[in-house]
């Protein structure tokens, strides 16, 4: 968590660190629904375009990879992993 953390504050992108099973509780109202091996974090709709590239130059993937049509319908949306 602290490496992703650090590369966004490095390049200026505001995000907010987020566990899944808040995450989960809040959104689904339960949180055996998020898996909880990872850190989700809410990034500034601004800043969406240049955390994506961010994170795919630090060698992070798109998971589950979207096609082109899937990834303009899901503009605000699209997990990354390492």
């Amino acid at each position: 968590m602290a490496k992703t953390q650090d590369l966004f504050e490095s390049n200026r992108i505001r995000t907010i660190p987020f566990k899944g099973l808040t995450l989960a509780s809040l959104i689904y109202g339960d949180p055996t629904l998020r898996q909880t091996d990872d850190l989700d974090f809410l990034v500034h709709p601004e800043d969406l375009a240049r955390a994506k590239e961010t994170l795919l130059s630090a060698g992070y993937l798109p998971f589950p990879l979207l096609t082109p049509a899937e990834e303009r319908a899901m503009p605000e949306s699209a997990p990354v992993t390492a």
